[in-house]
C-alpha cells in the first residue's frame, strides 16, 4: 500500500491506538514501525499470532512475560568496551532472566501457542551472562 493511501485511511491513527496498548517503549516503536502487507501467507500469519495472543491473554492472563528494559544503546557501550552503570547491568540482567522466562514459558507451551513459541524460543539463551551479572551486582 502506498502512502498516499495510508494517509487517506488514516493507517497512522491505527498504528498510534495500537502503540496506545503497548507495555513497553520498544513495543510502542514496532507499532508505529509495522507496515501493511499484501502477501496472503504474512498477513494470515499476522492474523494467526493476534488470535494466539487473544488466547494467551485469555488462558494465561497471569503469564509472566513481562520484566524486560529496552538495552540496546547500553548493550552497544559495552561492545565497545564501556564500563556501565550498575542500573545498566541491573537493567541487562533483568532483561536476560526475563528472556529465559519467557522462552521457558512457551517451551512449555508449545502445543498451545505455536506461533509465539516459534518467536520465544529464538530468544537468546544467557544463563553463564545472568549469573555473572546477578553476582556482579
Amino acid at each position: 500500500m502506498d502512502k498516499k493511501t495510508q494517509q487517506r485511511l488514516e493507517y497512522h491513527r491505527v498504528q498510534e491506538q495500537l502503540a496506545a496498548h503497548a507495555t513497553t517503549p520498544l513495543g510502542r516503536e514496532l507499532a508505529l514501525a509495522l507496515e501493511p502487507s499484501s502477501d496472503f501467507a504474512t498477513v494470515k500469519r499476522w492474523l494467526a499470532e493476534t488470535t494466539e495472543g487473544r488466547e494467551l491473554m485469555r488462558l494465561d492472563p497471569t503469564a509472566e512475560l513481562g520484566g524486560w528494559f529496552d538495552v540496546r544503546s547500553a548493550v552497544a557501550r559495552a561492545a565497545r568496551g564501556a564500563v556501565l552503570e550498575a542500573e545498566e547491568l541491573f537493567r541487562i540482567g533483568q532483561t536476560v532472566a526475563a528472556a529465559r522466562r519467557i522462552r521457558s514459558f512457551f517451551s512449555e507451551r508449545q502445543e498451545r501457542y505455536p506461533l509465539l513459541a516459534g518467536l520465544a524460543l529464538r530468544l537468546g539463551s544467557f544463563s553463564a551472562l545472568e549469573k555473572e551479572i546477578a553476582g556482579a551486582i
